[in-house]
């Protein structure tokens, strides 16, 4: 069966889904000259398609500026979503990049991962937040967190969380559901969240 590139205009420039082989899809976000690729494959990275965002595939070498990063993973997210790709883009260098198809993109977006180690990932552009919760026998997926009322990031390290973001982050951990969940997704997770001067 033969198959047709799939395309579509993302601001200034167009994202492609422009080779399948078997499994394999080939997607790009090409603006002007400049054309950056991801590819996907499931039978080897099962649902991550791994991106490093800083260069241009073409012309090689270029850097991706930080006004031109965000089209890219739009374009990048748009096309993967239009392709049906249960995957997640991300960027397991410096979480620059991390993009579920399922997930609402823009400023207000974020992905919540929780690790049966006992963590909690909270992620959202250019910013991770790690955090360990004691495992209960009796409540196995029970996650019981108390936070100060002063926290900063994991991702940049040391970065001091400003108080209406974390509140915002507290909200969203509070209001954690199975389907908003990357890894961890299925299980019954319930948090018990105490926050500063709340607590």
């Amino acid at each position: 069966m033969s198959f047709s590139p799939v395309e579509m205009r993302v601001g200034p420039g167009r994202a492609v889904w422009s080779s399948r082989n078997v499994t394999e899809c080939t997607f790009e976000y090409r603006e002007g000259d400049r054309v950056k690729r991801a590819t996907w494959d499931p039978r080897e990275t099962h649902v991550s398609m791994i991106v490093f965002c800083r260069e241009w595939d073409e012309p090689s070498g270029v850097a991706i500026m930080p006004d031109e990063r965000e089209r890219v993973y739009e374009g990048l997210w748009r096309i993967g979503r239009k392709a049906g790709v249960k995957a997640v883009l991300e960027n397991l260098q410096e979480f620059q990049l991390a993009i579920p198809v399922r997930w609402n993109r823009g400023p207000n977006g974020c992905m919540i991962n929780v690790h049966d180690s006992g963590r909690v990932d909270y992620m959202q552009l250019g910013h991770l937040l790690s955090l360990q919760f004691p495992r209960d026998s009796e409540h196995v997926h029970l996650i019981k967190l108390n936070l100060p009322s002063e926290l900063c990031w994991t991702y940049p390290g040391g970065e001091p969380i400003p108080r209406g973001t974390l509140s915002k982050v507290v909200g969203r951990l509070r209001e954690l559901r199975t389907e908003n969940l990357w890894i961890g997704q299925g299980r019954p997770w319930r948090v018990d969240l105490e926050w500063g001067a709340e607590a």
